[in-house]
C-alpha cells in the first residue's frame, strides 16, 4: 500500500538567503538606489546578520546581476547600462509575448482570477496613493501576465528575472512620476486587462511593447560606449522614438 505522502525534506533558508531576500528587496523597491555603495557593518546590524553571511548574501546577488562586487572597494547596487536595459527589456517582452500566444483566447475563466486579482491589488493601491507599491504591483500583475500560458518554465524563468526588470521599472517610474497618476496608471493596466479577457492579441502585443515603459533610456545615454552593436541600434531607435513626442509609461 503507497500512501499519498510528501516525504521532500525542505531545508529552513540560511542566514544568507535571508539576508539576501531583505537586501534585494531594499534595491528592487529603489530604496538602495543604483551604484549606492553596500556597506557590511550598517549592512550587518540592520539585518541582525554577522558579516560572513552577509558576504555570501552579496555574492548571490552579485550572481543575479543585481550588485557589482568591487575588488578591495566592497560592493555596491549594479547601476543601470544601455546593455542591462536592452537584455532586460527584449528578454521579457519576448517572454510576455510568448505567454500571450499561448493564453489567448483564454477560454478558462477561473485562469483570469490571479490577474483579476492583481489588477484589483494594483487598482486600490493607486486610489490609496501608495507610490511606494506601484511597481511591486505591476511586477505582480506581469507575473500573473505570464502564469496565464500554463507555462511552468517560462513562469520559473519569467521570476528569476523580476528583480532586474523591477530595477528597470523603478527607474522609468522615477521619471514619469510627475508625468503620469498612479491612476491613469491603473488605468492602463485595466485595459491590459479588457484587451486580455476579449482575447484581443494584437491589442495587447502593443501594450506589452510600448516605448513608453522606456522612459528611463535617456538617462543611460553615458553608457552607450560600453554597449555591443545590437544593444547600441535597439537603444538609438528607442530614443528617436521617444523623442517623437510625449508618451505615457505603460508599464
Amino acid at each position: 500500500m503507497h500512501l499519498n505522502v510528501d516525504l521532500r525534506i525542505v531545508s529552513p533558508p540560511s542566514m544568507a538567503m535571508l539576508a539576501a531576500d531583505g537586501i534585494r528587496e531594499q534595491i528592487v523597491s529603489g530604496a538602495l538606489r543604483p551604484g549606492e555603495r553596500l556597506r557590511e557593518v550598517p549592512l550587518s546590524e540592520e539585518l541582525g546578520v554577522s558579516r560572513p553571511p552577509l558576504r555570501e548574501a552579496l555574492q548571490m546577488l552579485a550572481q543575479e546581476g543585481i550588485v557589482d562586487l568591487l575588488p578591495r572597494r566592497g560592493a555596491q547596487v549594479r547601476g543601470l547600462t544601455v546593455q542591462d536595459a536592452y537584455e532586460i527589456v527584449t528578454l521579457r517582452r519576448s517572454l510576455e509575448r510568448f505567454a500571450v500566444d499561448l493564453a489567448l483566447p483564454v477560454r478558462d475563466e477561473a485562469a483570469l482570477r490571479p490577474l483579476a486579482n492583481a489588477l484589483q491589488t494594483l487598482e486600490d493601491h493607486a486610489a490609496a496613493g501608495l507610490e511606494e507599491r506601484a511597481v511591486a504591483d505591476t511586477m505582480g500583475f506581469h507575473i500573473a501576465l505570464v502564469d496565464l500560458g500554463g507555462h511552468a518554465l517560462l513562469g520559473d524563468t519569467y521570476r528569476r528575472l523580476s528583480a532586474r526588470m523591477r530595477m528597470c521599472m523603478n527607474a522609468n517610474r522615477r521619471v514619469r512620476t510627475d508625468s503620469e497618476s498612479l491612476r491613469a496608471r491603473a488605468q492602463r493596466h485595466r485595459e491590459l486587462f479588457d484587451a486580455i479577457l476579449s482575447g484581443d492579441s494584437d491589442v495587447v502585443r502593443a501594450s506589452i511593447e510600448d516605448d513608453a515603459s522606456l522612459s528611463f533610456l535617456p538617462a543611460l545615454s553615458d553608457s552607450l560606449p560600453l554597449a555591443t552593436p545590437a544593444a547600441t541600434q535597439w537603444y538609438r531607435k528607442a530614443i528617436a522614438t521617444l523623442s517623437k513626442g510625449d508618451v505615457l509609461d505603460a508599464g
